[in-house]
């Protein structure tokens, strides 16, 4: 048990590492493997180890781990939304100014 709470750990690790090189196929990959492994890890029917000292100490890891890459990927959602909104801006200027431009014109 101790083994598959491991790997999750690891798999989320890996999750931050590829948000932070904005490779969202990959992190979607990660993600869609580590709800694989959760699958198993609660079907399993060995459940004492979360509540040993090294199971609490792990799941305290795994739970910061996690909220770094929530943070990570609200970041990227944000940026992104940003970016589209600057996006639009942009090309909704240049309509406007093309319509003054030809209203003068006339």
């Amino acid at each position: 048990m101790q083994k598959l709470w491991k790997d999750y750990l690891f798999l989320t690790k890996e999750m931050g590492k590829f948000l932070d090189k904005h490779d969202l196929e990959m992190f979607f990959e990660l993600l869609e493997q580590r709800q694989r492994l959760q699958d198993i890890i609660e079907t399993t029917d060995n459940h004492d180890f979360p509540l040993s000292a090294s199971g609490r100490e792990l799941l305290q890891c795994i739970e910061d781990t996690n909220q770094i890459v929530t943070a990570k990927l609200q970041f990227l959602i944000n940026n992104s939304r940003n970016q589209e909104n600057l996006s639009r801006a942009y090309e909704n200027m240049g309509a406007v100014s093309i319509g003054k431009r030809m209203d003068w014109q006339s």
